[in-house]
């Protein structure tokens, strides 16, 4: 056949097709266009590939690993802010149950040493009040203190009656206690006697006792209680804290054995 426009000499069968080779010889400029486009960034067909990355291939491109660590770093920090938080509220929980815990055992052990309170007669004290022989010196109150004669537990102090002495103001409520025949006045520093801090930190502390201290007429509440007067029918603990601390006191109201002031 005489060669075609092209130069090439193209062979057809006799159903008139041109043969495999020559189409790829045909084909040749086709495909290196395209292998040159792909080295130059374009998918072949015009379209730019991003990051000169073939299509199909796997990767990140620098913004969005950018992205992906920035995100990442706020969800830290709030992550972070998130325990902190959660640290100071437990241990903020932690010293307001302490301190609660500790209110509750101080009032359970006045409750129990007010409520064994024993109503002593003077002639079985060894040493009395002066002008006050023939009374009765078991119990005695003011409004910021109170001194009585009970049975103190083994753990604070040896065993048998101590008199005990409840005293409050703005450094605390302080405890003290000595041997039951041991004079008003004894020193708390001598054998069998010693001295404790209750509560400290206090914007004020308050007794006030129930009964009649002469023996008749009607029972009331009163601001201090004579040691010539037996013993009150009720005593009253009221304990004020500061504005901002989380313990809490209700009025400690004991029932006392009866006594010649407590009009019964």
């Amino acid at each position: 056949m005489p060669p075609d426009s092209t130069g090439l000499s193209t062979q057809t069968s006799r159903t008139g097709k041109v043969s495999g080779n020559v189409w790829r010889e045909l084909d040749a400029p086709r495909h290196a266009k395209r292998a040159y486009a792909r080295q130059a960034g374009h998918d072949g067909r015009g379209e730019r590939v991003s990051g000169g990355r073939r299509r199909g291939e796997g990767g990140f491109t620098l913004i969005e690993l950018l992205v992906a660590v920035t995100l990442l770093g706020l969800l830290a920090m709030l992550m972070t802010g998130g325990v902190r938080f959660g640290t100071r509220v437990w241990e903020r929980s932690a010293v307001a149950a302490d301190a609660l815990a500790e209110v509750h055992a101080v009032r359970e052990f006045l409750r129990r040493r007010i409520a064994e309170a024993r109503p002593l007669d003077a002639g079985a004290e060894a040493d009395e009040p002066p002008g006050e022989a023939a009374a009765p010196a078991a119990f005695r109150g003011s409004a910021g203190a109170m001194e009585f004669v009970t049975a103190m537990p083994s753990y604070v102090a040896p065993g048998g009656l101590h008199r005990v002495a409840i005293a409050g103001g703005a450094d605390g409520l302080h405890l003290a206690w000595r041997p039951a025949g041991a004079p008003w006045d004894a020193a708390e520093d001598g054998a069998g006697s010693g001295r404790r801090l209750l509560l400290d930190r206090l914007a004020g502390v308050s007794l006030s006792y129930f009964g009649s201290p002469e023996g008749r007429g009607a029972a009331g509440w009163h601001d201090a209680w004579p040691a010539a007067a037996g013993m009150p029918a009720l005593v009253r603990l009221a304990i004020v804290f500061p504005e901002g601390d989380p313990r809490e006191w209700p009025d400690l109201i004991v029932a006392l054995p009866a006594g010649e002031g407590s009009g019964r």
